[in-house]
């Protein structure tokens, strides 16, 4: 996915903490006003750790990140082991394949450099955060619906893209003893998604990698059955997904909605249409007769008024006469 426009600020930094307390991620350049890190709990460039991957979005307000994790140098069976986990209300929270908490940190705030957050457990390690600003940023969590349909998530503004992400467990800061990674994203037209499953204390040919691109979710049971899915599109200020499969147990979905600042996008900007009319007038003279429409006041003209409320488009107004006339528009 690309994110463009004159208006937009973007900044991936590289950083590497060493204990715990208060902590600054610099170098962005400009103040964030949303944020992406990629983080294995590595703790150089380039090393191999057991197999760890979460993304963490933030906007400032809000915080979700979802991750996977295996140990390294273990056998497929009795001790494989993977692990999902996904929290809320932390800027990263990484676990082991124990799911024991191996490094964990809280937001603080969005700064004129990068971002502060809080490490209440850590070491050496190193991630990645794509800072972002410029735009409309919106960060939340979903829950997939048990029938059909379309679910409308109402970001605030009008979107331009999303990404979207779960490990198909039911709430946050909860974990599964299987690895199942959901990643996707859309822009409304475009749309397309990565699923990797690896089930826990499991025979070789249990694990799973699919990519399809006609489906910005696709979450599975841990049987490897299907458990949902859904298209994308955008309405108004809406995220909407179209669920053509779901379950009776619902999952949770995180997501990071983007729409740009630029003249064609307005957060009241719901739709664009046309509207036009016609002005129906009428002069009488006292005795009742009406004036001659061949003598006008002024002549007649066409105005095009463009105006941008809840909708775009434009009226026409073509009056023959103003003074006694009533100007209608339907």
């Amino acid at each position: 996915m690309v994110i463009g426009g004159s208006d937009i600020n973007a900044k991936i930094v590289n950083w590497l903490s060493f204990g715990t307390g208060a902590f600054s991620i610099t170098g962005a350049g400009f103040t964030p006003e949303a944020a992406i890190t990629l983080f294995s709990g590595s703790g150089f460039i380039g090393t191999l750790n057991s197999y760890a991957s979460l993304v963490a979005f933030w906007d400032g307000t809000d915080e979700y990140n979802f991750e996977i994790a295996a140990p390294d140098n273990q056998p497929r069976a009795p001790l494989s082991n993977p692990k999902s986990y996904q929290s809320s209300g932390k800027a990263i929270s990484h676990t082991d394949a124990n799911t024991t908490f191996d490094f964990d940190s809280t937001f603080t705030a969005f700064t004129s450099d990068g971002a502060d957050i809080n490490i209440s457990l850590g070491g050496l390690v190193t991630g990645f955060t794509l800072f972002l600003s410029g735009g409309n940023w919106k960060c939340g969590t979903v829950n997939t619906p048990t029938s059909t349909g379309n679910l409308d998530v109402d970001v605030g503004f009008v979107p331009e893209g999303v990404l979207l992400g779960t490990i198909s467990e039911a709430s946050a800061n909860n974990g599964d003893p299987n690895c199942k990674l959901v990643f996707g994203g859309s822009d409304g037209v475009n749309e397309g998604c990565a699923t990797f499953l690896d089930l826990d204390i499991a025979s070789a040919v249990a694990s799973d990698v699919e990519e399809v691109s006609d489906k910005v979710i696709k979450a599975w049971f841990d049987n490897e059955s299907l458990h949902s899915e859904a298209n994308c599109s955008f309405f108004g200020d809406n995220v909407r997904l179209n669920f053509t499969t779901v379950d009776a147990s619902s999952v949770a979905l995180y997501y990071l909605a983007f729409g740009v600042f630029d003249d064609e996008s307005s957060s009241s900007q719901s739709s664009q249409s046309s509207l036009s009319s016609q002005s129906s007038l009428s002069s009488s003279s006292s005795s009742g007769t009406s004036s001659s429409s061949s003598d006008p006041l002024i002549p007649p003209v066409s105005t095009s008024i463009s105006f941008r409320l809840a909708i775009q488009g434009s009226i026409e107004i073509s009056p023959s006469k103003v003074a006694g006339s009533t100007i209608s528009v339907r």
